[in-house]
């Protein structure tokens, strides 16, 4: 029979829908019967009404299970949301962190290249003012040196001549009136030429004399303007006549004192140089020291800098994978909360509409009761009514359009086999069977299709699981990798700096060392000439003057013996003398000359000597500190390249690891996004019923058994 629920509006009546329900009711006590016994039910509506309280109880107790599902969901939702929002809160924080790190890393870096920067360029003026000052200095030196050379050259004639002059012992000369210049120049001329003095020596001598007399009678000059005046004589001005001898000694002394203060101006000028080169050396110590501590930190800095902003990338991505979690987990329970909300909105309702139809069935029952019994006896004593009627119902309580088939084809069966005669129960008994063993075969293959898909999710959910920490191990690993390229390649680059700073640093002493070299090479050439000609000249004379001072006193005796008459005429006469040349003598050696010349050629070889010995002194110095400088550059030019060569050797394994686990990853991810694919298909299969498959083979147990409860009914026919 065909239930037809409809739905009355409020307005309408209760006795009018009281009347319905007793129609409908009548036709209902014809329909139905008991499939079990076959036996007519005494009171069908009673037996409706326990029915419909079942299903009362049946709502209510899938209402309280839900109940405590959505409860343990809600707690599950509460659990994820909170797990998932902390990670979130915590990588926000983290990235802050980092974020603020990074940024005063940044600064540091910034501010640690303009301190190098800075430290550099102060470098560059200290050196600049050490290499100016020594500059300076050399050139001090070598003036000083240039006018003690001077200053020797001069006093060393202004003795010879005063000994020359005191050995003659000739009053007339040294008396000689200094106020005529002429006179004096004259007469020193003579003298010096008579002492076999160089003409070198000798026009040094003169000028030196007419210098210094000029400047005294100049000095006369304003002092006898002063007497004029009435003011008393300087005792300085008896000097303006007097014993020539007497003006070279002052001569001399004037000499050695300029000499004495232009080596305590020479003394005092090294002593300020050497303060200055101590302070420069200490400042341009302590600023590299300064500075290799601050590149020191530089590069701490910048090695923060990298893992930092490694760590950035890697807390980014953590928090946007919680963000998305966050917001699945959300939206799944938010739907879920709806669907609930709808759930126990639609249950109430049908407990409503279950509850109204029960009263109103208790109220329309009451007159109806004895006709819808008698009724239901005439029409329900046949076994094919029954069977029909059996399955029809199961057909309709399960949702079966296979069963509701089955219930027309045993009606159809039943009538026309009535209709012609016919027995139809066998093939009745037939298709039941037929339907009993099609639920069984299709139980078995629900099984195996159960026991599949159980099995093929479990193993691709297990490898979804792997492929996804895999692949979340590979970016991570991808990504320290590359944070350590970039660390080693900076390092690498800053080596390179530095081997690069090293060759020219070489390159420049060696073009210092190969000016020296040169400088030391042709000095000692012409220190060697000179020797070599001085000592050649040493010999000649000493050849021809022979060695000892006692032949040459003796062989001047015999000369200012043989010589006597000639002197003393000259003493007699001296103003004939001075303007009458003495006829020439007869030619002597003139030891005493030449003794003085051997000292004097003996002191510029020891001098030379000395300077050659110097010379050397300082280049095997020089030699030595070149190549001590140059071993410490070529020590830490080594370490250098064996650094390079090993960060450059890191550097490209990094980045060759980089790039293998880049196509690992790839191989990875297609594989990931290929068991996502075929999981996502594999849940639409398995997953994508609306009922379960413990559900749908509790309903195939119950069709199987109302078929077999069908049958019997047959069978007990028979």
């Amino acid at each position: 029979c065909h239930h037809r629920n409809t739905r009355l509006p409020l307005q309408q009546s209760t006795h009018s829908l009281a009347m319905k329900l007793s129609a409908a009711l009548a036709l209902l006590g014809l329909c139905c019967s008991s499939a079990l016994t076959g036996q007519v039910l005494a009171n069908p509506i009673g037996d409706v009404l326990t029915l419909m309280k079942h299903l009362v109880d049946q709502v209510k107790a899938d209402g309280k299970a839900d109940a405590k599902k959505y409860d343990k969901f809600k707690e599950w939702c509460s659990d994820s949301s909170s797990t998932s929002d902390d990670a979130v809160r915590t990588a926000t924080e983290r990235k802050a962190r980092l974020e603020a790190s990074i940024t005063k890393l940044t600064s540091d870096i910034e501010t640690a290249d303009t301190q190098i920067d800075e430290m550099a360029s102060t470098l560059a003026e200290l050196e600049a003012e050490a290499k100016k000052a020594k500059a300076l200095r050399d050139k001090e030196h070598a003036d000083f040196l240039e006018d003690e050379k001077d200053l020797m050259v001069m006093i060393e004639p202004f003795q010879r001549a005063v000994d020359y002059l005191e050995k003659q012992g000739s009053a007339a000369l040294a008396q000689i009136d200094t106020k005529n210049m002429a006179t004096l120049v004259q007469t020193l001329g003579i003298a010096l030429d008579a002492a076999s003095f160089s003409a070198s020596d000798r026009s040094k001598l003169l000028a030196l004399v007419q210098s210094k007399q000029g400047a005294e009678d100049e000095d006369a000059e304003a002092d006898a303007a002063l007497s004029e005046l009435g003011a008393p004589e300087a005792a300085a001005y008896t000097k303006s006549s007097g014993n020539i001898v007497a003006i070279l000694e002052d001569m001399m002394e004037d000499s050695k004192t300029q000499l004495a203060k232009l080596r305590k101006a020479e003394t005092s000028a090294q002593h300020e140089y050497n303060l200055l080169k101590s302070s420069l050396d200490e400042r341009t110590a302590e600023n590299k020291k300064d500075m290799a501590t601050q590149k020191g930190d530089l590069a701490k800095a910048k090695q923060e800098k990298a893992e930092a902003e490694g760590d950035l990338q890697v807390t980014i991505k953590d928090m946007d994978r919680s963000k998305n979690e966050l917001g699945t987990v959300q939206a799944s329970c938010l739907q879920t909360a709806s669907d609930y909300e709808h759930s126990v909105a639609s249950r109430k309702e049908e407990l409503s509409a279950l509850g109204k139809a029960m009263s109103l069935l208790e109220e329309g029952a009451g007159g109806s009761a004895s006709f819808i019994q008698v009724r239901a006896t005439a029409l329900t004593s046949s076994p094919r009514s029954q069977v029909a009627l059996a399955v029809k119902m199961l057909a309709k309580k399960h949702h079966s359009a296979a069963l509701a088939q089955l219930a027309s084809n045993v009606a159809s069966l039943f009538r026309h086999g009535a209709a012609s005669g016919a027995d139809p129960f066998a093939k009745v008994k037939g298709l039941i069977k037929d339907m009993i063993l099609k639920l069984d075969k299709e139980g078995l293959v629900e099984a195996k299709e159960k026991a599949y898909c159980d099995a093929e999710l479990k193993r691709s959910g297990m490898k979804y699981d792997d492929l996804k920490d895999d692949v979340s191990t590979m970016d991570a690993a991808i990504d320290s990798a590359a944070s350590k390229a970039a660390r080693v390649k900076g390092q690498l680059k800053k080596l390179q700096a530095e081997l690069s700073a090293l060759s020219k640093e070489q390159a420049g002493l060696d073009d210092v060392r190969a000016q020296e070299l040169a400088d030391y090479q042709r000095e000692k050439k012409n220190l060697q000439t000179a020797l070599v000609g001085i000592r050649g000249a040493l010999d000649a004379l000493r050849d021809y003057y022979g060695e000892g001072g006692g032949a040459a006193a003796a062989m001047l005796q015999e000369d200012q013996h043989e010589d006597q008459q000639e002197d003393q005429q000259e003493d007699g006469d001296f103003d004939s003398f001075v303007q009458q040349p003495a006829p020439p003598r007869k030619h002597s050696k003139a030891e005493n000359a030449g003794a003085s010349i051997i000292k004097f050629l003996e002191n510029i070889e020891s001098d030379t000597a000395d300077n050659l010995s110097k010379l050397e002194t300082e280049e095997a110095d020089s030699k030595s500190s070149y190549d001590k400088v140059t071993s410490k550059i070529s020590v830490t030019s080594e370490g250098t390249k064996t650094e390079i060569k090993h960060d450059d050797k890191a550097a490209k394994s990094l980045d060759t690891t980089i790039t293998e686990v880049n196509q690992d990853e790839e191989t990875a991810q297609n594989e990931l996004s290929a068991v996502e694919e075929y999981l996502a298909r594999l849940k639409s299969r398995c997953l994508g019923k609306t009922d379960s498959y413990e559900e749908r083979a509790k309903r195939r147990a119950a069709e199987i058994e109302g078929l077999k409860e069908a049958a019997a009914l047959l069978a007990s026919d028979e």
